[in-house]
């Protein structure tokens, strides 16, 4: 122990810590200058010392060490014991690059070797050597990602068989959409519908042609977006339409549909400008409209939607522990449900428990793991009959949360009030089951 507990700042060491942090050139570096620890046991100081005396002459006399590509891969790598996640072709070169380093830092310090007459293989910087005797290079890896990646560390089109072929057709596809598009835009040109100095531009992956507002509907096509200023709309004319969608199919692009999230709300663009729900009022007014020239209300429509695909009353129940004493008290719940979930809810045997913490679920009594992108403090139960309740602590409040989807007969509008009022009841009996 190390006597007084400031004796590190007292003695500038702080200081020198400090500057080689800024030297370190990842994230690894920095962490073991951050670990690095005053010793007092001589031989461990020797051997230091010797590295240090090696390291600098290899500096004054080599300038051919390999200090590149070091990459700090411990988050990337982590990520991969997760069950179908992989690494972005980014993270995959730096992978590469880094065993690569490594494997040329052994090569060098194993070089210049030489034999004695007791038969013993001695180096020329023999305390660094020694570093690398338990180091794995794991050659094969290497040999694979540089089949895989080019010299700029982007997939080749050799990678795999069908890559060659999805380039190959988004290839052709491309040149087939740029020439139509500037045939349009030839022609736009000729009617003075566009300046003559237009060119096709990318909106959202998409190429589009630029028009001002007047001149819109003189192009058949999709209104994507329009400037900051409202003076530019951007237009894919119908003739490329397809041939788009299925570029953005080539690539991996699916079209998305719609999404929600707890804050925002329901999410029908994959664009979000703030909290006032804009989008979705806009999306409402429209469905409102269309309603309304099929002779309906909204209301109308939802209940054609529950006919149709079964009702369901979704509804939160927060039970509110303030203080340390009551978020002490919501991680004891969370535990007791984890470890002794219900039995049933609401007169309905729970079949699915899933721990969305551990990653284990257990299906009709059989214990088994699933995958997610990653954990989270969450349970959920579903049970027989259909329902589904989701618990977890609040992330802002001290609360704790359980959300219900509680499904009721529905067979038409009629029967809207009485499902309503089977749902409720059924809400109060899985409070009374959690012990709410």
């Amino acid at each position: 122990m190390i006597y007084p507990q400031n004796f590190e700042k007292k003695i500038g060491f702080d200081s020198i810590r400090t500057m080689l942090s800024g030297f370190c050139i990842c994230g690894l570096g920095r962490k073991m200058v951050e670990d690095m620890d005053f010793s007092s046991d001589a031989k461990e100081i020797s051997t230091l010392m010797d590295q240090i005396r090696e390291f600098r002459r290899i500096k004054e006399e080599n300038d051919d060490f390999p200090l590149e590509n070091f990459y700090d891969m411990r988050e990337a790598i982590s990520r991969l014991r997760i069950e179908g996640t992989h690494l972005e072709e980014e993270e995959l070169c730096y992978l590469q690059r880094s065993l690569s380093t490594i494997h040329k830092i052994i090569i060098y310090l194993s070089r210049d070797s030489e034999e004695n007459a007791n038969g013993e293989i001695t180096y020329k910087y023999p305390t660094l050597q020694l570093l690398t005797e338990d180091i794995c290079i794991f050659p094969n890896i290497i040999s694979r990602i540089e089949n895989i990646l080019d010299k700029y560390g982007k997939i080749k089109d050799t990678a795999t068989p069908e890559l060659a072929r999805i380039r190959y057709e988004l290839s052709k596809m491309a040149g087939s959409v740029s020439r139509t598009l500037n045939g349009i835009l030839n022609a736009a040109k000729q009617e003075g519908i566009i300046e003559k100095d237009t060119a096709p531009t990318l909106r959202d992956g998409r190429l589009v042609i630029p028009v001002i507002p007047a001149m819109k509907r003189k192009i058949h096509g999709i209104v994507h977006d329009e400037s900051a200023s409202g003076r530019t709309v951007y237009i894919e004319p119908t003739e490329v339409v397809e041939a788009n969608n299925r570029i953005r199919e080539l690539e991996g692009k699916r079209k998305y549909i719609g999404g929600g999230e707890e804050s925002f709300g329901y999410l029908p663009y994959d664009k979000v400008r703030d909290k006032d729900a804009p989008a979705s009022i806009c999306l409402i007014c429209e469905i409102a409209a269309w309603a309304k020239d099929q002779g309906k209300t909204l209301y109308d429509l939802l209940m054609d939607i529950y006919t149709e695909y079964g009702y369901q009353k979704e509804t939160t129940i927060n039970v509110v522990k303030p203080g340390k004493s009551g978020a002490d008290e919501i991680k004891q719940m969370m535990e007791n449900f984890r470890s002794n979930p219900p039995k049933t809810l609401a007169g309905s045997p729970v079949v699915v428990s899933k721990d969305y913490k551990t990653l284990k679920m257990v299906e009709n009594g059989v214990e088994k793991d699933f995958s997610m992108p990653a954990t989270a403090n969450v349970l959920q139960w579903y049970t027989e009959e259909g329902l589904k309740i989701s618990v977890r602590p609040s992330g802002t409040e001290p609360k704790i949360k359980f959300y219900c989807e509680v499904p009721a007969p529905f067979s038409g509008a009629a029967d809207f009030e009485k499902a309503n009022e089977i749902a409720n009841e059924k809400v109060e009996a899985i409070k009374k089951d959690l012990g709410l």
